[in-house]
């Protein structure tokens, strides 16, 4: 249905197109290649442009047609990219290389946009677009041990019109490349003739790097309703050495809610930045998208979010800044002053509390400045997260209970982790089928701390949309009931009507003015519905190892090299300075308070009535002294068997060195031991007196 348009003809797109919404025209660029990341650009080139093109019928199989037209004879690899519409080449290109990617074309063919632009690169290429294609169940990078230089395919095509010796299915595209592997390929793929081996290609690979997002996993996080994810690396325990990579997001109930993870060789730029383009992918995020990340500011990542997402927001976690701060600025005092900067939701709150800070000690003030408040402190952060989140624990969870699994092999260790993701859905499924009521329990237990606060406030409306709330001790703030805002900002940034906005809704409810449920005003985060979509997309468990397909693919895949540590594997994570603190002053307080116990002596029990279980008989106990001796009390059974014992052997010398022996055999006894001391103490002084 295409047309090759004539060279220097000039066609309005936008007007000939009007009343068709499914025809556009493409833009092709072809016979050149890109230049390396940044400041792409396409070089020694020409264009050639294709009119009336259906996005109905449109597929990579046209593309291959649309080359033939121009003269390339298909025996040579060709990479095709679009360019998403009023982006640059660093962000804007994406991979056209089977149906998915066709697929997320269309969503760009609109009335306003009926060009796009396409770029083809011909036997390799230097981009990473085709990285973030979504072809296949998993992300794998693959190094060549032989050559390092560029980029060509590795994985099959699912072609119709190829049949060849050597074929692999991994997905359902029509002529696209399921996956691009990093570094060189060894073998090369025709689209006419399949699988071949070039000269002094290698038949080796080494594995480098995988990416795993489940796809329940993805959806559930879109249901979700909260563009929040938390960033952060582990140490892999085992053999083969190398970090997992997770992305961790928050669910409607305030918890974690694991959405990506991978495998990478060591925690760069070059990792994190793969890392966030296949993350970026899955999720739809572009260069433009207003995104909310919170990090521990691990090494690279930083220049990563920076030049994928330049508009995201990006959040540090105030404890590991607090970590850096102890290191010189010792005192308790100054994590007092850092914490009420970093919770204060106003700006004026937060100037104030950096005054006082200042006035206290000038070089913490100043080192605090060096890090910018948008990155840690709430009153600079935007509402669109709907959090208010200071600390990345969702991240320090996650990795918590991957401990077991980071010391297995790689493919054992991604199998524990699916496992336990699996396992923890059902988890929650549990609590979600006890819980009643329209929020989630964290969602009502903030709501009710709010409304019983609210009673001590006082609203004064201004006859429109607005309410002035205040209290007796200066806390003063204005809720704009139309735009759903407070000036504490609590409400937009958490998505829970604050204290302030309840007593504004009593105050409309006392003047006979509609107000409706009081969860109605929270944000659908929060609401037990969407808790309960979020964990409707199961895990899928799969078949034993034994059960697994056996890959065709030509070459061999070995694992990176093996890396036997020396000593015994550790298992717990290091411990921060500010925790062995923590801990030295645990101890000096237990081992303070075990000596205070072992000076305090045992109280008297002088006129104590003691009343008889079995005849309900009452008497006095005798006066006894403060008895300072390990053993205890001497009890009343022990009285009269020490009468007995004395009254049977006080003239009897072979009776003494009987109790003696008594005395011996019975000291460890502890009920015991004061029957025994006044035992030695009357034989001691009853053979004195016989002696005399």
């Amino acid at each position: 249905m295409w047309g090759l348009r004539n060279v220097g003809e000039i066609v309005n797109v936008q007007e000939v197109y009007a009343g068709y919404p499914n025809i556009f025209s493409i833009e092709l660029h072809h016979g050149g290649s890109f230049t390396k990341f940044p400041n792409i650009r396409y070089i020694n080139g020409q264009v050639r442009y294709f009119d009336v093109v259906d996005i109905d019928e449109f597929s990579v199989h046209e593309l291959d047609l649309i080359m033939r037209e121009l003269g390339y004879d298909g025996t040579e690899i060709m990479y095709y990219h679009f360019r998403l519409p009023n982006e640059g080449f660093d962000f804007g290109l994406r991979a056209l290389g089977n149906d998915d990617d066709v697929r997320n074309l269309s969503r760009y063919v609109t009335h306003n946009n009926k060009m796009i632009k396409v770029y083809t690169e011909h036997g390799q290429t230097n981009l990473l677009t085709y990285f973030m294609s979504p072809t296949g169940p998993r992300r794998v990078i693959i190094e060549d041990m032989e050559k390092q230089d560029s980029i060509r395919p590795s994985s099959p095509v699912v072609a119709h019109e190829v049949v060849t010796p050597i074929q692999i299915d991994v997905g359902e595209g029509d002529l696209g490349l399921a996956l691009t592997l990093y570094k060189s390929a060894t073998p090369e793929f025709s689209r006419s003739k399949g699988w071949k081996h070039s000269k002094g290609a290698s038949s080796t690979r080494k594995f480098r790097r995988i990416y795993v997002c489940l796809g329940p996993l993805k959806k559930g996080f879109k249901a979700g309703l909260r563009e929040f994810l938390g960033l952060d690396g582990a140490f892999m325990k085992g053999p083969f050495p190398g970090q997992i990579l997770s992305a961790v997001g928050v669910d409607s109930n305030n918890g974690t809610y694991p959405l990506a993870y991978a495998v990478v060789e060591s925690e760069n730029t070059s990792s994190w930045k793969w890392f966030l383009q296949c993350l970026a992918e899955d999720l739809e995020l572009y260069s433009n998208s207003n995104f909310t990340f919170i990090s521990d500011r691990q090494k690279g990542l930083l220049p990563a979010i920076e030049q994928l997402f330049p508009n995201a927001e990006h959040r540090f976690c105030i404890r590991h800044i607090y970590q850096n701060m102890r290191i010189r600025f010792k005192t308790t005092e100054y994590k007092e002053y850092f914490w009420r900067c970093a919770t204060a939701t106003t700006i004026p709150e937060f100037e104030a509390v950096m005054v006082e800070l200042r006035n206290y000690d000038i070089e913490a003030y100043q080192w605090l400045l060096k890090i910018p408040p948008h990155h840690w402190a709430r009153s600079h952060f935007s509402g669109r997260a709907i959090s208010d989140m200071l600390l990345n624990n969702l991240c320090e969870v996650f990795n918590s209970k991957l401990v077991k699994g980071r010391d297995k092999p790689i493919i054992s260790c991604l199998e524990f982790i699916r496992e336990y993701l699996m396992k923890r859905v059902c988890n929650v499924m549990k609590v979600l089928n006890k819980c009643q009521g329209p929020l989630t329990p964290t969602g009502t237990r903030i709501l009710e701390s709010n409304t019983t606060l609210a009673s001590k406030y006082h609203a004064r409306w201004n006859g429109g949309q607005k309410y002035q709330v205040k209290v007796p001790w200066n806390d003063q703030h204005v809720v704009d009931m139309e735009k759903r805002e407070c000036s504490c900002r609590k409400w937009e940034l958490t998505g829970i009507p604050c204290k302030h906005a309840v007593a504004s809704l009593n105050e409309m409810a006392d003047n006979n003015e509609k107000v409706g449920e009081l969860y109605t005003y929270v944000h659908k985060v929060y609401w037990l519905d969407t808790w309960k979509e979020m964990y409707s997309f199961k895990v899928e468990p799969i078949k034993g190892r034994a059960m697994w397909p056996k890959s065709d693919c030509p070459t061999t895949l070995v694992p990176p090299p093996h890396n036997k540590a020396i000593g015994r594997p550790k298992k717990k994570r290091r411990i921060t300075a500010e925790e062995r603190i923590e801990i030295q002053q645990r101890k000096r307080q237990a081992n303070s308070q075990s000596q205070n116990d072992n000076e305090t002596q045992s109280l008297s029990r002088k006129f104590l009535t003691v009343t008889c279980s079995k005849s309900q008989t009452t008497e006095t106990k005798p006066t006894r002294q403060a008895n300072t001796s390990s053993a205890g009390p001497l009890q009343p059974h022990t009285y009269s068997l020490f009468s007995t014992v004395l009254g049977m052997h006080r003239n009897d010398d072979q009776g003494f060195v009987k109790s003696m022996r008594f005395a011996q055999q019975q000291r460890s006894h502890r009920s015991r031991a004061p029957f025994l001391n006044l035992v030695a103490v009357e034989v001691d002084e009853t053979r004195r007196r016989r002696i005399l």
